[in-house]
Protein backbone atom coordinates (compact mmCIF):
# COMPACT_ATOMS: atom_id res chain seq x y z
CA UNK A 1 0.00 0.00 0.00
CA UNK A 2 1.18 3.51 -0.77
CA UNK A 3 2.32 5.89 1.92
CA UNK A 4 -0.48 7.29 4.07
CA UNK A 5 0.03 10.13 6.55
CA UNK A 6 -2.90 11.81 8.26
CA UNK A 7 -2.32 14.45 10.92
CA UNK A 8 -4.02 17.45 12.47
CA UNK A 9 -2.53 20.92 12.79
CA UNK A 10 -3.61 24.45 13.59
CA UNK A 11 -4.00 26.64 10.53
CA UNK A 12 -2.25 29.84 11.57
CA UNK A 13 -2.70 31.30 8.07
CA UNK A 14 -6.40 31.79 8.80
CA UNK A 15 -7.32 34.76 10.98
CA UNK A 16 -7.84 33.50 14.55
CA UNK A 17 -10.79 34.55 16.65
CA UNK A 18 -10.67 35.82 20.20
CA UNK A 19 -12.32 34.11 23.14
CA UNK A 20 -12.51 35.08 26.80
CA UNK A 21 -11.60 32.59 29.50
CA UNK A 22 -13.45 32.28 32.82
CA UNK A 23 -10.97 34.80 34.22
CA UNK A 24 -11.72 37.20 31.33
CA UNK A 25 -8.29 36.62 29.80
CA UNK A 26 -8.36 36.94 26.02
CA UNK A 27 -7.15 33.88 24.04
CA UNK A 28 -6.52 33.39 20.34
CA UNK A 29 -8.25 30.33 18.90
CA UNK A 30 -7.22 28.76 15.57
CA UNK A 31 -9.12 26.30 13.41
CA UNK A 32 -7.93 22.69 13.36
CA UNK A 33 -7.07 21.38 9.89
CA UNK A 34 -6.02 17.96 8.68
CA UNK A 35 -3.15 17.18 6.32
CA UNK A 36 -3.39 14.10 4.13
CA UNK A 37 -0.36 12.65 2.37
CA UNK A 38 -1.06 9.77 0.03
CA UNK A 39 1.48 8.43 -2.45
CA UNK A 40 2.78 11.39 -4.43
CA UNK A 41 0.48 14.19 -3.33
CA UNK A 42 -0.48 16.13 -0.22
CA UNK A 43 -3.72 17.96 0.47
CA UNK A 44 -5.29 19.81 3.39
CA UNK A 45 -8.79 20.53 4.59
CA UNK A 46 -10.70 21.96 7.53
CA UNK A 47 -11.27 19.30 10.14
CA UNK A 48 -14.74 17.76 9.95
CA UNK A 49 -14.88 18.15 13.74
CA UNK A 50 -14.96 21.96 13.37
CA UNK A 51 -12.78 22.11 16.49
CA UNK A 52 -10.75 25.23 17.36
CA UNK A 53 -7.85 25.45 19.81
CA UNK A 54 -5.18 27.71 21.22
CA UNK A 55 -1.56 27.11 20.24
CA UNK A 56 -0.65 26.05 23.74
CA UNK A 57 -3.65 23.76 24.11
CA UNK A 58 -3.08 22.06 20.77
CA UNK A 59 0.63 21.47 21.47
CA UNK A 60 -0.32 19.81 24.76
CA UNK A 61 -2.86 17.65 22.91
CA UNK A 62 -0.16 16.47 20.49
CA UNK A 63 1.97 15.37 23.45
CA UNK A 64 -0.61 13.66 25.66
CA UNK A 65 -3.67 13.12 23.44
CA UNK A 66 -5.95 14.89 25.91
CA UNK A 67 -8.13 17.91 25.19
CA UNK A 68 -8.07 20.74 27.73
CA UNK A 69 -11.56 22.24 27.62
CA UNK A 70 -10.11 25.58 28.61
CA UNK A 71 -7.93 25.61 25.48
CA UNK A 72 -10.30 23.94 22.99
CA UNK A 73 -13.64 24.89 21.47
CA UNK A 74 -15.51 21.66 20.64
CA UNK A 75 -19.00 23.21 20.53
CA UNK A 76 -19.73 22.14 16.95
CA UNK A 77 -18.05 18.74 17.01
CA UNK A 78 -21.19 16.83 17.97
CA UNK A 79 -19.05 14.27 19.79
CA UNK A 80 -17.00 13.55 16.66
CA UNK A 81 -13.38 13.45 17.82
CA UNK A 82 -10.02 14.09 16.18
CA UNK A 83 -9.03 10.38 16.53
CA UNK A 84 -12.37 9.43 14.90
CA UNK A 85 -11.49 11.64 11.95
CA UNK A 86 -8.00 10.17 11.62
CA UNK A 87 -9.46 6.65 11.57
CA UNK A 88 -12.14 7.55 9.03
CA UNK A 89 -9.67 9.21 6.66
CA UNK A 90 -7.17 6.35 6.97
CA UNK A 91 -9.85 3.73 6.36
CA UNK A 92 -11.22 5.72 3.41
CA UNK A 93 -7.77 5.83 1.81
CA UNK A 94 -7.45 2.08 2.36
CA UNK A 95 -10.64 1.63 0.34
CA UNK A 96 -9.20 3.82 -2.42
CA UNK A 97 -5.95 1.90 -2.34
CA UNK A 98 -7.44 -1.61 -2.09
CA UNK A 99 -9.88 -0.96 -4.97
CA UNK A 100 -7.13 0.73 -7.00
CA UNK A 101 -9.37 3.76 -7.52
CA UNK A 102 -7.78 6.30 -9.84
CA UNK A 103 -8.02 9.43 -7.71
CA UNK A 104 -6.69 12.95 -8.11
CA UNK A 105 -5.71 15.45 -5.44
CA UNK A 106 -8.91 17.36 -6.18
CA UNK A 107 -11.16 14.29 -5.93
CA UNK A 108 -9.75 12.64 -2.83
CA UNK A 109 -11.28 15.06 -0.31
CA UNK A 110 -14.78 14.54 -1.73
CA UNK A 111 -14.35 10.78 -1.72
CA UNK A 112 -13.00 10.75 1.85
CA UNK A 113 -15.97 12.86 3.00
CA UNK A 114 -18.33 10.43 1.28
CA UNK A 115 -16.73 7.32 2.78
CA UNK A 116 -16.70 9.02 6.20
CA UNK A 117 -20.48 9.40 6.24
CA UNK A 118 -22.43 6.97 8.42
CA UNK A 119 -23.02 3.49 7.05
CA UNK A 120 -26.82 3.63 7.28
CA UNK A 121 -27.09 6.81 5.19
CA UNK A 122 -24.63 5.45 2.62
CA UNK A 123 -26.46 2.16 2.08
CA UNK A 124 -29.86 3.88 2.09
CA UNK A 125 -28.58 6.15 -0.67
CA UNK A 126 -27.25 3.33 -2.82
CA UNK A 127 -30.31 1.11 -2.34
CA UNK A 128 -32.52 3.88 -3.66
CA UNK A 129 -30.10 4.97 -6.39
CA UNK A 130 -29.58 1.41 -7.63
CA UNK A 131 -33.34 0.95 -7.88
CA UNK A 132 -33.73 4.25 -9.75
CA UNK A 133 -31.06 3.21 -12.25
CA UNK A 134 -32.72 -0.17 -12.82
CA UNK A 135 -36.11 1.48 -13.33
CA UNK A 136 -34.59 3.68 -16.05
CA UNK A 137 -33.08 0.61 -17.70
CA UNK A 138 -36.49 -1.10 -17.61
CA UNK A 139 -38.02 1.85 -19.44
CA UNK A 140 -35.24 1.86 -22.03
CA UNK A 141 -35.90 -1.83 -22.62
CA UNK A 142 -39.65 -1.24 -22.73
CA UNK A 143 -40.24 -3.43 -19.69
CA UNK A 144 -43.86 -2.27 -19.28
CA UNK A 145 -44.64 -5.03 -16.82
CA UNK A 146 -42.08 -3.54 -14.42
CA UNK A 147 -43.13 0.10 -14.70
CA UNK A 148 -46.08 -0.09 -12.31
CA UNK A 149 -43.97 -1.81 -9.65
CA UNK A 150 -41.08 0.61 -10.10
CA UNK A 151 -43.41 3.60 -9.79
CA UNK A 152 -44.88 2.03 -6.64
CA UNK A 153 -41.47 1.71 -4.95
CA UNK A 154 -40.26 5.12 -6.12
CA UNK A 155 -43.37 6.74 -4.64
CA UNK A 156 -41.84 6.28 -1.18
CA UNK A 157 -39.40 8.69 0.44
CA UNK A 158 -35.95 7.89 -0.93
CA UNK A 159 -34.08 9.11 2.14
CA UNK A 160 -35.62 6.69 4.62
CA UNK A 161 -36.03 2.94 4.85
CA UNK A 162 -38.73 1.50 2.56
CA UNK A 163 -39.84 -1.01 5.21
CA UNK A 164 -40.22 1.76 7.78
CA UNK A 165 -42.30 3.81 5.34
CA UNK A 166 -44.63 0.85 4.82
CA UNK A 167 -44.78 0.28 8.57
CA UNK A 168 -45.85 3.89 9.15
CA UNK A 169 -48.60 3.58 6.53
CA UNK A 170 -49.90 0.37 8.11
CA UNK A 171 -49.88 1.92 11.57
CA UNK A 172 -52.03 4.85 10.43
CA UNK A 173 -54.29 3.20 7.81
CA UNK A 174 -54.19 -0.46 8.87
CA UNK A 175 -53.28 -1.24 5.23
CA UNK A 176 -50.27 -3.52 4.79
CA UNK A 177 -48.39 -2.85 1.55
CA UNK A 178 -45.49 -5.17 2.38
CA UNK A 179 -46.91 -8.15 0.37
CA UNK A 180 -46.60 -5.99 -2.76
CA UNK A 181 -42.83 -5.57 -2.33
CA UNK A 182 -40.61 -8.15 -4.04
CA UNK A 183 -38.62 -10.36 -1.71
CA UNK A 184 -35.25 -9.25 -3.10
CA UNK A 185 -36.14 -5.62 -2.32
CA UNK A 186 -37.35 -6.56 1.17
CA UNK A 187 -34.03 -8.30 1.82
CA UNK A 188 -32.06 -5.21 0.80
CA UNK A 189 -33.98 -2.83 3.06
CA UNK A 190 -34.03 -5.39 5.87
CA UNK A 191 -30.23 -5.56 5.70
CA UNK A 192 -30.01 -1.78 6.15
CA UNK A 193 -32.45 -1.88 9.06
CA UNK A 194 -30.38 -4.59 10.75
CA UNK A 195 -27.22 -2.48 10.44
CA UNK A 196 -29.09 0.48 11.92
CA UNK A 197 -30.33 -1.69 14.80
CA UNK A 198 -26.95 -3.13 15.78
CA UNK A 199 -24.52 -0.39 14.73
CA UNK A 200 -26.61 2.80 14.76
CA UNK A 201 -25.56 6.02 13.05
CA UNK A 202 -22.26 6.39 14.88
CA UNK A 203 -20.12 4.20 12.63
CA UNK A 204 -18.87 5.48 9.29
CA UNK A 205 -18.97 3.60 6.01
CA UNK A 206 -15.17 3.27 5.96
CA UNK A 207 -14.96 2.06 9.56
CA UNK A 208 -17.81 -0.40 9.09
CA UNK A 209 -16.30 -2.21 6.11
CA UNK A 210 -12.95 -2.48 7.88
CA UNK A 211 -14.62 -3.90 10.97
CA UNK A 212 -15.43 -7.55 11.55
CA UNK A 213 -19.10 -6.80 10.95
CA UNK A 214 -20.03 -10.30 9.79
CA UNK A 215 -18.86 -11.85 13.06
CA UNK A 216 -20.61 -9.12 15.04
CA UNK A 217 -23.89 -9.60 13.20
CA UNK A 218 -23.69 -13.39 13.43
CA UNK A 219 -23.48 -13.08 17.23
CA UNK A 220 -26.33 -10.57 17.32
CA UNK A 221 -28.48 -12.62 14.93
CA UNK A 222 -27.89 -16.03 16.51
CA UNK A 223 -31.58 -16.94 16.22
CA UNK A 224 -31.63 -16.31 12.45
CA UNK A 225 -31.13 -19.31 10.17
CA UNK A 226 -27.83 -19.68 8.33
CA UNK A 227 -29.60 -19.34 4.99
CA UNK A 228 -31.36 -16.10 5.92
CA UNK A 229 -28.18 -14.73 7.47
CA UNK A 230 -26.22 -15.42 4.28
CA UNK A 231 -28.88 -13.63 2.22
CA UNK A 232 -28.57 -10.54 4.44
CA UNK A 233 -24.76 -10.61 4.28
CA UNK A 234 -24.83 -10.90 0.49
CA UNK A 235 -27.10 -7.86 0.31
CA UNK A 236 -24.78 -5.84 2.57
CA UNK A 237 -21.68 -6.83 0.60
CA UNK A 238 -23.37 -6.04 -2.71
CA UNK A 239 -24.53 -2.60 -1.56
CA UNK A 240 -21.05 -1.81 -0.24
CA UNK A 241 -19.46 -2.59 -3.59
CA UNK A 242 -22.15 -0.67 -5.49
CA UNK A 243 -21.62 2.36 -3.27
CA UNK A 244 -17.87 2.32 -3.82
CA UNK A 245 -18.28 1.84 -7.57
CA UNK A 246 -20.86 4.60 -7.86
CA UNK A 247 -18.77 7.19 -6.05
CA UNK A 248 -15.55 6.13 -7.71
CA UNK A 249 -17.07 7.42 -10.95
CA UNK A 250 -19.08 10.35 -9.62
CA UNK A 251 -17.26 13.10 -11.47
CA UNK A 252 -15.88 11.16 -14.42
CA UNK A 253 -17.53 10.27 -17.70
CA UNK A 254 -20.71 8.26 -17.19
CA UNK A 255 -19.88 4.64 -16.48
CA UNK A 256 -22.27 2.49 -18.50
CA UNK A 257 -21.01 -0.61 -16.70
CA UNK A 258 -22.86 0.63 -13.62
CA UNK A 259 -26.10 -0.13 -15.42
CA UNK A 260 -25.22 -3.77 -16.04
Amino acid sequence: MGRITVKHYLNKKVTPFKELSDSNVEKLMYSVYVQIIYNKFSTNKRSKTLINATLDGFNKYLKNGRIDKNEFDTTLSGGYTLPDEINDITNSIKIINDRKIDISRKQIIKLIDTFSDNIVSCLTFIARTDFEVKSVVDELHNEDNSKAYNDFILAFDGKSNLLKNIEHIKKYTNVDLLPYVKQEDCNKWLAIEIIKKYFGFDISFSKFIHSNYKTTLRKKMKDVSVGKFDVIMNEIDNMIELFIKYHSNYDKDFDENFLI
